[in-house]
């Protein structure tokens, strides 16, 4: 059975634990596709992956966080970055029936 890929809005795309989702995607090609990369303040990595993954949205800072999470095309959110600036890109994506995967403990308490 032929299954689609999973469409993953990964925020924090350009910190430790989104680099590595990203090494997980580049090695599932087939299971995992990339729609949305979000990051708070590093534009040159962001700009680096938007060339990897050219058909991904991207969004640099926290507003724009929110705006990723609940992207249409996006099956799960990977909320990766780090402190309370998830917060409020958590909250929308719980609220508009979205898949969550957490790896901040900030937002979790």
């Amino acid at each position: 059975m032929v299954t689609a890929p999973i469409r993953l809005a990964i925020l924090g795309a350009t910190g430790s634990i989104g680099r590595q989702a990203l090494d997980v995607v580049r090695g599932q090609p087939d299971r995992l596709r990339v729609v949305a990369l979000g990051a708070n303040r590093n534009v040159d990595e962001l700009r680096e992956l938007a060339l990897e993954f050219p058909t991904a949205r991207t969004a640099l800072g926290p507003n724009a966080l929110v705006a990723l999470a609940t992207d249409p095309d996006a099956d799960l959110v990977l909320v990766a970055t780090p402190g309370v600036a998830a917060l409020r890109a958590t909250i929308a994506a719980l609220e508009d029936g979205k898949c969550v995967a957490l790896a901040n403990k900030e937002v979790l308490v």
